[in-house]
C-alpha cells in the first residue's frame, strides 16, 4: 500500500512541479523509467539534489538516505516521512545500520539513491565514496545507475544561504546491471562509481566560463573559509554583500564567474580552501594554548531514539594537546568515533557512549576547522603538524 502511495505522490508532485524546479534552477536533465528495482549513486553538490534527481525519473518513486537532522522537525518529519519515506542515516555515526536498511529496500522491490560521497561539496570537486559502497552495490541484487551533476556546486553553494542564476545539468553516466558486476570486485566496483560521478566545478569554470547572477554573492562564505591569507588569523573573516573581508583590513570581491577580485593569492574558494587545510596541517597559522573558539553555540547530546534534548548554549574550543571543549563537557579528539557536518552549520559527533550536535546560535560559525582538525589528529601519517609541535 505504501508503495502505491509514495508512486502517486511523486508523479503528482512532478506534475506539479517539475517545469518550476527546473526554470528555478535553470536545470536541464536526462530522462528515464527504470523497469526494475535499481540502486542510484551520485555526486552531491547542493542541498537539492534529491528533488532534482528526482526529475530524471518521472515515473519511479525513489527512496533517498538522508541525515536523521530531517526527522527532527515534528510533524513536517511525519509528513515527509508518510509522503516519500526517506532512509534515516545519523551524521557522524557509523553508516553499517544504513547499508542494511538500503538492502532491505532494494530487496523489496523499491528503488534508492545514495549521494556516495556523503555529503555536499564544499570545493567543487567530488570526493571518493564510502567505503562499503561497492561492497553494498555488488549484493544488491539490482541494477547500479550512476548520476553526475554539473553546476550545481556554483549554483546553490553548501555555504550560501541564496541560490544564482546560472547554469545546471544531471545525467545518467552508466547502468551496471547485476550479471556485469558478478565479474567484478567491490574494489573495481567503486572504481568505476567514482570515475562516472567525479566532477570539478572550477576545471570546468576555467575552461568554460558561465555567469551566475545573484544577490549578496559572498554572504556567509566565512562558514567555508576560516583563514586570512594576509595576516594567518583563525575567526576573523566577515562577509556582507559581494564582499569578503577581514579585520586586519584585507577585502575580496566574489564575483559572478566565481572568482575572487582581486585573484592574488587565490583565484577562487577551491585554491584558498586547499591551501587553508594545509596551513592548519602545518600548524602555520597564528595561534597560542587554544588553537581556535567560537561562542553561543547551542550544544545538544541526541538520544538513541534520535530524539534531541533541549540543549544548552556554550563557548566552545580546541587546544594544541587534542582537548575538545563544549562548555563544561571535555572531550578529546581521540575520543570522537565520527565527525560530520550537516548543511553549513550544524556539526554532529560520536564518541563510545554518546552522540551529540553542535549548532550556532547566533550569527555564523565555521564547523569546518573543528572536523578537519579531528581528520590531522586522526591521521597516522602525520608526524609533524599542527598536534606534533
Amino acid at each position: 500500500m505504501s508503495l502505491k502511495r509514495h508512486q502517486f505522490v511523486w508523479k503528482t508532485l512532478y506534475a506539479l512541479g517539475h517545469r518550476f524546479i527546473e526554470k528555478r534552477f535553470h536545470f536541464s536533465h536526462d530522462k528515464n523509467i527504470l523497469s526494475s528495482p535499481s540502486l542510484i549513486i551520485a555526486n552531491h553538490v547542493t542541498s537539492w539534489d534529491p528533488i532534482l534527481l528526482a526529475l530524471s525519473f518521472p515515473k519511479n518513486h525513489l527512496h533517498f538516505v538522508a541525515s536523521d537532522h530531517i526527522f527532527h522537525w515534528g510533524f513536517i518529519s511525519k509528513a515527509i516521512n508518510w509522503l516519500v519515506e526517506p532512509l534515516a542515516r545519523r551524521k557522524g555515526a557509523s553508516g553499517s545500520e544504513t547499508a542494511m536498511i538500503c538492502l532491505r529496500k532494494l530487496r523489496s522491490g523499491a528503488s534508492v539513491c545514495i549521494f556516495g560521497e556523503g555529503e555536499v561539496t564544499w570545493d567543487g570537486r567530488s570526493q571518493p565514496i564510502f567505503p562499503g559502497t561497492g561492497m553494498l552495490a555488488k549484493a544488491a541484487g539490482a541494477n547500479l545507475v550512476t548520476y553526475r551533476f554539473e553546476g550545481g556546486c556554483l549554483t546553490a553553494p553548501r555555504w550560501a544561504k541564496k541560490h544564482r542564476k546560472g547554469k545546471m545539468n544531471g545525467s545518467i553516466v552508466n547502468i551496471y546491471t547485476p550479471e556485469a558486476m558478478k565479474n567484478m570486485s567491490t574494489e573495481e566496483i567503486a572504481d568505476a562509481i567514482n570515475r562516472d560521478i567525479q566532477t570539478d566545478a572550477f576545471a570546468q569554470q576555467d575552461k568554460n566560463p558561465i555567469v551566475f547572477r545573484g544577490k549578496d554573492l559572498a554572504e556567509h562564505l566565512e562558514t567555508s573559509l576560516f583563514l586570512c591569507p594576509q595576516c594567518k588569523k583563525i575567526g576573523t573573516l566577515a562577509s556582507k554583500g559581494n564582499t569578503l573581508s577581514c579585520s586586519c583590513g584585507a577585502k575580496w570581491e566574489y564575483t559572478e564567474y566565481a572568482t575572487f577580485s582581486p585573484e592574488d593569492p587565490f583565484r577562487n574558494i577551491q585554491q584558498w580552501d586547499k591551501w587553508q587545510h594545509e596551513c592548519l596541517q602545518k600548524g602555520d597559522f597564528d595561534h597560542d594554548f587554544v588553537l581556535f573558539s567560537d561562542e553561543n553555540v547551542a550544544f545538544i547530546q541526541v538520544e538513541e531514539n534520535s530524539r534531541k534534548n533541549k540543549g544548552v548554549t556554550v563557548d566552545i574550543s580546541l587546544n594544541d594537546q587534542g582537548l575538545f571543549k563544549c562548555g563544561k563537557e571535555a572531550i578529546f579528539l581521540n575520543e570522537i568515533k565520527e565527525m560530520a557536518i550537516v548543511q553549513a552549520n550544524k556539526l554532529f559527533f560520536s564518541t563510545a557512549d554518546n552522540y551529540y550536535q553542535l549548532k550556532a546560535k547566533k550569527g555564523t560559525v565555521n564547523f569546518r576547522k573543528y572536523l578537519a582538525a579531528w581528520k590531522i589528529f586522526n591521521d597516522a601519517k602525520l608526524k609533524n603538524g599542527l598536534f606534533n609541535e
